[in-house]
């Protein structure tokens, strides 16, 4: 039996028997995978390790983007930092069969679909978190020169009361002497 797989069971008289069920038609292995004895899967699908890989690939390409970013002051640290753990999230999914299993049991078409949306929605809060970054630069900016006005503001407030007293002080000084 080539699609089979061994069940263990206990008799009536108790003895343990060994019995070898088929395996239901959606429980087949990909067409893709080596198969050992009796239908086990030793190696994964070509469409699933693509999948691996290209959670790897975008992990890498999320880290070096937001860490290129940052020093291009795009965009703030705290982005930078979250981008960073979701990079490494994607590389260890993707080094690490236990975390990538699901792979194996997604169709190819259906991985695909979900890697590019993935991959677009990634970048499209990619270009979120930047236009943010850069509003609240802009507003740190815009704080600073607000705070420098101000001071501006409040020099030339006490020149204009010192400049009225000296005036005052001196129609004084004229009123006494004339």
């Amino acid at each position: 039996m080539r699609n089979c797989h061994r069940r263990d069971s206990i008799g009536p008289d108790g003895a343990r028997k060994e019995r070898r069920v088929r395996m239901h038609p959606e429980i087949l292995p990909d067409p893709g995978q080596r198969e050992g004895r009796c239908g086990t899967v030793i190696g994964e699908s070509m469409e699933s390790m693509i999948i691996r890989i290209g959670l790897v690939l975008v992990g890498v390409v999320i880290m070096a983007l937001s860490f290129w970013m940052n020093s291009y002051k795009k965009i703030t640290v705290n982005f930078a930092v979250v981008w960073e753990i979701l990079g490494v999230l994607l590389i260890l999914i993707g080094i690490i069969p236990v975390f990538s299993e699901w792979t194996q049991w997604v169709s190819s078409g259906t991985g695909l679909a979900f890697f590019c949306v993935g991959i677009v929605f990634l970048f499209e809060e990619i270009r979120t978190s930047m236009l943010i970054s850069q509003l609240v630069m802009k507003n740190q900016e815009m704080a600073m020169q607000i705070s420098l006005l101000n001071q501006e503001n409040e020099y030339v407030m006490n020149e204009l009361e010192r400049l009225g007293k000296a005036a005052e002080d001196s129609d004084e000084k004229d009123n006494l002497c004339g």
